[in-house]
């Protein structure tokens, strides 16, 4: 289950891009570089996938045709949450117009930063100055140094308070076991109890740190390979899966420090692996992660909201040098300083969504052009986010257009985290906040455990004590 929560990339590097890129987009004060650096990663891939890409659009509009469908998106649509194309589109189109005044607000605080730089009161920010501007725009609002913040955060240590922290609210135990096989030697297996029962509820197995790129997935994700089943004898098979993750790693005596970033995707990844193995379904096709698309996401989202929280990060903090937790007034800064750009993050990610269900809901030519299908999803973005530069094809490597389920459903990123944003308030408005058991016992029971063998609205009202809403 890969948790690409934005586009074409990585998890943790927030817009999807490479971390070398990234890294110039983010620090370097030269606008030519940037924008150069830009354009070769958004157009790569253009020449060998332009045409593919037309063929890919074409079939599926041929075989929805076939199925008696409307469109493409509607037929990816009928078994999701949103059921159809008109809800799908109307809930991004809904937040895309209400982050809109924020949006354009923070814009123009990193347009003023760029005047200010450049010594041109008639800047204008670009998509390649997002980064940079973003980046120098927290640096003075909010004095955050991203490298001493790093500190607070060895990868063991934040492991370890992690897993100290699911065992309790979900009255599970976690503990390495010796792996039968593996298929490198720095992988390792976990075993999963149920705390109360002592009963086996699964394995999973870590491999959580970068080898070549041709040896290993780049990104971060949990696979699920062996779904949980009961058989007719009533003998229960144990799930099993793996995270794949690429988390920074200890080297020539150095240890091996995380970002915030990087702890939040932890959170999250293992969520998924939580997800997959408490699952008490009967029948695999309903066990763990199969449910719907729009859904899968919601349950590790929300446990990313433990790292907002002042109690839980302080627990998961501890200086390498002096053994000190993040103060919290830090803590503060960074809760604001993510605030203060969410605006600009959310709606590009309403303008990936609306470009999605566009291409695949509007086009009804079965020889729609490739050059049709570019200009469609560069007029959504200059619409709804940025307008990107003539001769822009970032399309033809935006992979979530291909399938993994995110064809037609990108928008299911969005409408997962309204649904995770609920459940955390419930936890939020708790004594006891994300340290509440008995409202963990009761996530577990409704959501973990449920999988699909029931409606996921009904086991997120059995959840919450009502249908889900956005107020949150």
């Amino acid at each position: 289950m890969a948790s690409l929560k934005n586009a074409d990339g990585t998890y943790t590097l927030r817009m999807g891009v490479s971390l070398d890129s990234f890294n110039v987009l983010t620090n370097s004060p030269n606008e030519a570089l940037r924008k150069k650096v830009f354009m070769a990663r958004y157009n790569r891939a253009k020449d060998t996938n332009f045409d593919v890409m037309a063929k890919i659009v074409q079939g599926r509009v041929r075989l929805a045709k076939l199925l008696g469908h409307d469109s493409w998106a509607a037929s990816r649509l009928e078994d999701k949450m949103a059921k159809n194309t008109d809800t799908a589109l109307g809930f991004v189109t809904d937040l895309a117009a209400k982050l809109r005044p924020k949006f354009e607000a923070e814009i123009e605080e990193l347009r003023k930063i760029k005047a200010t730089e450049t010594n041109n009161a008639n800047a204008k920010i670009e998509p390649w100055d997002v980064f940079y501007f973003t980046s120098q725009y927290e640096k003075k609002q909010f004095q955050i140094d991203e490298n001493e913040l790093r500190k607070y955060f060895e990868y063991n240590h934040v492991f370890d308070a992690m897993v100290k922290h699911y065992e309790s609210i979900f009255s599970i135990n976690v503990k390495k076991v010796q792996a039968p096989y593996t298929w490198d030697e720095k992988v390792e297996l976990l075993e999963l109890r149920d705390a109360e029962k002592d009963q086996i509820l699964g394995f999973l197995y870590l491999d959580m740190f970068p080898r070549p790129a041709d040896e290993k997935y780049g990104h971060f994700a949990m696979f699920g390979f062996r779904d949980g089943i009961t058989f007719g004898n009533g003998i229960k098979r144990a799930p099993m899966a793996a995270l794949v993750c690429n988390f920074p790693e200890a080297a020539e005596g150095k240890p091996a420090l995380l970002s915030l970033d990087n702890v939040e995707t932890l959170f999250h990844e293992f969520g998924h692996g939580l997800h997959q193995l408490l699952s008490q379904a009967e029948h695999s096709s309903q066990a763990g992660t199969n449910v719907p698309r729009d859904f899968v996401e919601a349950p590790s989202q929300f446990l990313e909201y433990f790292v907002t929280d002042k109690k839980a990060v302080q627990k998961i903090s501890k200086h390498i040098e002096d053994g000190s937790f993040i103060d919290g007034d830090t803590l503060d800064k960074i809760k604001a300083s993510k605030q203060a750009t969410v605006g600009i993050s959310y709606t590009r990610q309403m303008a990936y969504a609306t470009m999605d269900l566009k291409i695949y809901s509007e086009i009804s030519d079965e020889n729609v052009s490739s050059q049709e299908i570019v200009d469609l999803s560069n007029g959504v973005f200059a619409n709804v986010y940025l307008a990107y530069p003539e001769g822009s094809a970032w399309i033809t490597n935006f992979n979530h257009i291909l399938g993994g389920g995110y064809d037609a459903g990108y928008y299911g990123y969005g409408w997962s985290d309204v649904i995770a944003a609920d459940i955390a308030s419930e936890f939020e408005s708790s004594p006891h906040g994300y340290y509440d058991k008995e409202l963990g016992k009761k996530y577990r029971k409704h959501i973990l455990e449920s999988g699909s063998s029931r409606s996921v609205e009904e086991s997120i009202e059995n959840f919450l004590g009502r249908p889900f809403n956005n107020k949150a």
